[in-house]
C-alpha cells in the first residue's frame, strides 16, 4: 500500500474499527469452506515453517489485493464521484468529431480499467499457498496464537510511542515553566512514563518491533530527504533548533564527510520548510559576490542581489559553506550581518546604502572545517567567532552508519533480503572499515603502518584526501543493490571510492585497510588497476591483522 499510514498502523486501526477480525488462515476457510483439512501429522519443525511461510504470504496477498482494486473503475469513479460505465465501446468517429466541437475533450479521455494480468496471476498462486497451509490444522492454531501475539506487540509499541511523545511535550513544558510545582509534577510524570516504557521493553518481541520500526523510519527519511535523525544526530539538530529559535547564528566544525552542510539544510527545511541561501567561501571572493552588484543592461543599469541579499528578502536561512575561507576583507562586513535581529534594518552598500528590514526566518548559518594541515584556512578573528553558538561535528558512531546501511537496504516492511550471511557479515566489515578510514584521516588513530609510515619513530600512516563519508557508503551499496547483490560488495568499494581518489598513495592505503577488514582475499593486482600496487604488496597487506 502507497498511505502516508504505516501498515502496522493502519492495521492497529483496522482492528480498532473491527473491520478486520480474524487472521489471515481464519478468513480463507472461511471464504473456502470447500477446503479439505488435511490429517497429515506435522512435525514441530514443520509447522512453524509453515507458519512463517503464511506470515509471508499474507501481506503479498494484501498488497496484490489491494493493487488490482485500485486499478479497477470502481475506485476511479469513486474519486470521480461518477458511475461506473458499464462498458467502454469505440466512439464513431462522426461522435469524435461533435464532442470535439461541443468542448466535451474529456469524453474522449475516458480509460478502460487498468488490467494487471500478472498480478493476477501472482494473487492466484499465492492464494493457492494459503489454501494448502490452512488446511493443516496445526498450522491454522499455532499461527492464531502468533496473530493475538502480533497484536499485542504492535499495541504495546504504540504505547511506547505515545509515551515518548508525551515525555517530548513535558519536556518542552519546562522551559517555559517557573512554578517549582509544575515542574515537580513533570517530573513525576516522566518517572512514571520511563517506568513504564521499561515494563513493556521487557518483551523481546516488543524490542524486536521497535527496531524494526526504527530503520523503516530511517528508510522512509532516506527516501524523502536524503537525511536520516539517528539518535545522535536527533540531538543535535534538536539542539541547532532551540539556538535557531533564540536568534543565534550557528557554526559547525567538522572534517570533510561529516555532513556539516547537509544537517543544516534538513534543519532549514525542518524549521522553515525553506532550502537555505548558500553561499560557498573561497579565496577569491568579495563583498560584492556575498551582497550583489549593479548590472547593466540596454534598457539602463539594475542591482543584482547576492545570496544575502537573496535570503534576507526572501525570509531564509544564509549558509556560509566554509567560513574559514572568507578572505578578511569580508568578515568585517559579515560582522555586521551577524548583529541584526529579525526587525532591525540592513545597509546594503552596493545598493547606493538601501536599508532593508531584516524579516523572520532570516539566520546565519556556517561551516568551517577543523584546522588542521589537510586545510588551507584563514585564522578567523575571535571577536567574529564569538558571534556563533559554535560546536564540532563528529562522524557517526559505527553502529548509526550500519543503521543507515541497512535502512537503505530493508523494504517496506523492514525486511533485509541481500542473499547469503556472508553479505551481512561483508556490511558490517564495510562500517568497520569506514570507521577505521575516518579514525586514520583525522589522525585519531596513529599506529597504521600503511604506505608512508615510520615504525622506527612510532608515526603512523595518513589519509590525505580520502575518507568515508555517508554519502560515500550509500552509493557503494546502491550500486551492490543495483546488481541484485549478485557482485560481491567488494567490487563496488573498489569501482565507486578507491579508484575515484586522487591521491596514489590514498589509493594504496585505502587497499590496505580493505584487506584489513577481510576484502580482496583473491583479488589479483591487475585487477585494482592502480600504479604502484605489486604482488608482493597485496600479500602483505593479506597478511597483516588490524593494530
Amino acid at each position: 500500500m502507497t498511505h502516508s499510514v504505516s501498515c502496522d498502523r493502519m492495521f492497529l486501526l483496522m482492528i480498532k474499527e473491527r473491520f478486520i477480525s480474524l487472521n489471515i488462515a481464519d478468513r480463507v476457510l472461511r471464504e473456502h469452506p470447500e477446503i479439505e483439512l488435511s490429517r497429515e501429522k506435522l512435525s514441530d519443525e514443520q509447522v512453524v515453517e509453515y507458519c512463517n511461510q503464511l506470515a509471508k504470504l499474507a501481506p503479498e496477498r494484501a498488497q496484490l489485493g489491494y493493487l488490482l482494486y485500485r486499478g479497477t473503475e470502481q475506485i476511479r469513479a469513486r474519486k470521480e464521484n461518477r458511475k461506473k460505465p458499464e462498458e467502454y465501446k469505440q466512439v464513431p468517429l462522426e461522435k469524435e468529431i461533435l464532442a470535439i466541437k461541443k468542448g466535451r475533450i474529456e469524453q474522449l479521455l475516458k480509460k478502460p480499467p487498468v488490467e494487471h494480468p500478472q498480478e493476477q496471476d501472482r494473487l492466484q498462486l499465492v492464494e493457492d499457498q494459503i489454501k494448502t497451509l490452512v488446511s493443516y490444522p496445526q498450522v491454522v492454531e499455532r499461527y492464531r496464537k502468533e496473530f493475538v501475539q502480533k497484536i499485542r506487540t504492535l499495541q504495546s509499541v504504540s504505547e511506547i510511542e505515545k509515551l515518548r511523545k508525551y515525555k517530548e511535550n513535558l519536556k518542552e513544558t519546562e522551559f517555559s515553566a517557573v512554578d517549582e510545582k509544575i515542574l515537580s509534577h513533570n517530573k513525576a510524570r516522566i518517572a512514571a512514563a520511563k517506568e513504564r516504557i521499561a515494563i513493556l521493553e521487557k518483551n523481546p518481541a516488543v524490542l524486536n518491533e521497535e527496531r524494526r520500526r526504527e530503520l523503516i523510519g530511517y528508510r522512509r527519511q532516506l527516501k524523502r530527504q536524503g537525511f536520516v535523525e539517528t539518535l545522535q544526530v536527533k540531538k543535535l539538530v534538536d539542539e541547532l533548533a532551540a539556538r535557531v529559535r533564540s536568534g543565534k547564528p550557528l557554526l559547525l566544525w567538522g572534517h570533510t564527510g561529516t555532513g556539516k552542510t547537509e544537517t543544516f539544510r534538513h534543519l532549514s527545511w525542518k524549521l522553515f520548510n525553506k532550502e537555505p541561501e548558500m553561499f560557498s567561501g573561497s579565496e577569491e571572493i568579495t563583498h560584492y559576490d556575498l551582497f550583489g552588484k549593479t548590472q547593466l543592461k540596454p534598457e539602463g543599469s539594475y542591482f543584482q542581489g547576492g545570496p544575502a541579499v537573496k535570503a534576507i528578502q526572501e525570509g531564509r536561512p544564509l549558509l556560509i559553506d566554509e567560513v574559514d575561507l572568507v578572505p578578511h576583507a569580508i568578515i568585517g562586513r559579515l560582522q555586521d550581518l551577524l548583529t541584526r535581529r529579525p526587525g532591525k534594518t540592513i545597509t546594503i552598500q552596493e545598493n547606493s546604502n538601501e536599508e532593508i528590514k531584516i524579516p523572520e526566518g532570516f539566520i546565519v548559518l556556517a561551516t568551517g572545517n577543523i584546522r588542521s594541515s589537510k586545510y588551507r584556512r584563514e585564522d578567523l578573528d575571535p571577536a567574529f567567532l564569538r558571534r556563533f553558538w559554535q560546536t564540532e561535528l563528529k562522524y557517526l558512531p559505527l553502529n548509526e552508519t550500519f543503521d543507515i546501511l541497512l535502512a537503505a537496504l530493508i523494504d517496506r516492511r523492514g525486511a533485509l533480503n541481500i542473499g547469503s550471511h556472508q553479505n551481512i557479515e561483508d556490511l558490517k566489515n564495510l562500517c568497520q572499515a569506514a570507521k577505521f578510514v575516518q579514525d586514520v584521516f583525522t589522525g585519531e588513530k596513529t599506529d597504521f603502518l600503511g604506505e608512508g609510515a615510520d615504525a622506527s619513530r612510532g608515526i603512523g600512516a595518513t589519509l590525505e584526501k580520502a575518507t568515508l563519508s555517508i554519502g560515500d557508503l550509500l552509493t557503494i551499496i546502491e550500486q551492490w543493490k543495483a546488481k541484485n547483490f549478485t557482485h560481491p560488495l567488494e567490487d563496488f568499494i573498489l569501482s565507486e571510492f578507491i579508484r575515484s581518489q586522487t591521491v596514489r598513495r590514498d589509493q594504496l592505503n585505502l587497499v590496505k585497510i580493505f584487506c584489513l577488514h577481510g576484502f580482496f582475499k583473491n583479488k589479483k593486482t591487475e585487477d585494482f588497476g592502480i600504479s604502484g600496487l605489486t604482488e608482493e604488496k597485496l600479500l602483505a597487506y593479506r597478511a597483516e591483522k588490524k593494530p
